[in-house]
């Protein structure tokens, strides 16, 4: 009962199996390799998409830590997000702690589906995008930073002088 379009942006070097893949399964009508996009195409897109998707490597070893560039632009676009990760990673908890998408292991893939129409389905995911947006904006302002790194090193300097 859902007309799904999945769009993927890049050039990555499965592109052409994933295209093959899609032929095999007779799913071309729903699936675009757009290639390369310069950013800001790639940000319009996600801004007219429903849902964003995001997969990490199994047993990635910075999975416990580290939560990949593009989920904060799946933030700003307020897209719910369906991750598949290795489970305590980073991701993970991320995302149960908001309440801001869908998260399976790899060990619990059998749930895509169910997954997938609970996050088209449901506005709990987007109101609580919506609901912790500025505080969003405010963690991850990569300028915090940068003007706390700049303070940092005035004081470090003027406490040698």
């Amino acid at each position: 009962g859902y007309h799904l379009i999945y769009v993927i942006v890049g050039d990555g070097k499965r592109k052409h199996l994933i295209k093959k893949m899609a032929e095999d399964l007779d799913l071309q009508d729903s699936v675009y390799l757009l290639g390369r996009k310069k950013h800001e195409d790639a940000l319009e897109l996600l801004l007219a998409s429903d849902v964003a998707f995001y997969s990490l490597k199994k047993g990635d070893p910075q999975s416990k830590h580290a939560i990949g560039t593009k989920v904060y632009e799946y933030i700003g676009c307020k897209l719910p997000i369906l991750a598949i990760a290795d489970d305590g990673s980073a991701i993970s908890n991320f995302i149960n702690k908001w309440g801001i998408g869908y998260f399976l292991s790899w060990n619990s893939l059998e749930g895509i589906d169910d997954a997938l129409k609970e996050l088209l389905d449901s506005q709990r995911f987007k109101d609580n995008l919506n609901n912790n947006y500025q505080y969003f904006i405010e963690i991850f302002d990569r300028n915090l930073g940068i003007d706390f790194l700049y303070k940092e090193i005035i004081d470090f300097s003027n406490s040698k002088s």
